[in-house]
């Protein structure tokens, strides 16, 4: 990938995984929703799940939610 093509890559909100230039496959974000719609996850309500490979926390760690 040339320069411009990484930095292009790191500046669209798309989910990639943390330290790589490449995109998270479907099947991760995929399987996350599966998990919550399963019996497994039937406690959980209320939150922000971000499933973005580590990038929100890279990029916002001095917010506190």
């Amino acid at each position: 990938m040339s320069h411009s093509a990484k930095a292009s890559l790191n500046a669209l909100p798309i989910p990639t995984r943390y330290g790589q230039e490449t995109f998270m496959d479907p099947k991760e974000i995929a399987l996350a929703i599966v998990f919550l719609a399963s019996e497994k996850a039937c406690g959980i309500n209320g939150i922000v799940m971000f499933v973005d490979g580590g990038t929100d926390a890279l990029l916002n760690t001095e917010k506190v939610y």
